[in-house]
């Protein structure tokens, strides 16, 4: 005749069932598959530039379509993403942009550019060209006005609509 089983191993043994078949079930899953297009790998943060337009007494961000007005303040903050330096420049001529701000940034850390520019009375846009680079670089312009920047430099352009007219009361925020 058998002994019968104590009770204290069918207790103890039933816990690591349990165990065995949850881990023999979930150990069997179908693992998912990758995806067949590569995944991007690429570098976190990114450059960009906020504008902040100071009419009358009230400062606003620009929303990259109101017009600015003759005697308006332009204070740019930037994020340098991966780069170490900053330049501004103003291109009413072509032919001869000229330099607003030039210096360090931290990279990956937004700064607000210490210089505010007023913007003149004389007809037409305001253009400003960004330029992030990791040392101070010489422009070519004849490539920078068209887009085309060399490795290791990121161009960006801005044109802010002029109002035609001067706005009568300084203290509102334009039309």
């Amino acid at each position: 005749a058998r002994k019968p089983v104590p009770r204290w191993l069918w207790l103890g043994a039933a816990p690591l069932a349990a165990a065995a078949a949850s881990l023999l079930f979930f150990g069997l899953q179908p693992q998912p598959s990758l995806p067949e297009q590569p995944l991007y790998i690429g570098e976190k943060g990114f450059s960009s530039v906020w504008i902040y337009v100071r009419h009358g007494s009230s400062t606003a961000l620009w929303d990259g379509k109101k017009p600015v007005f003759a005697g308006d303040r332009l204070r740019l903050k930037v994020d340098p993403g991966r780069f170490k330096r900053v330049e501004v420049y103003s291109v009413k001529a072509p032919s001869a942009p000229e330099l607003l701000y030039g210096g360090s940034v931290a990279p990956g850390q937004s700064a607000t550019l210490p210089d505010a520019w007023e913007v003149d009375g004389e007809p037409g846009d305001e253009h400003l060209l960004v330029v992030f680079s990791s040392e101070p670089v010489k422009p070519l312009w004849s490539d920078w006005l068209r887009g085309k920047a060399p490795a290791g430099v990121m161009l960006l352009p801005f044109v802010l609509p002029k109002a035609k007219n001067s706005d009568p009361s300084p203290g509102s925020t334009g039309p």
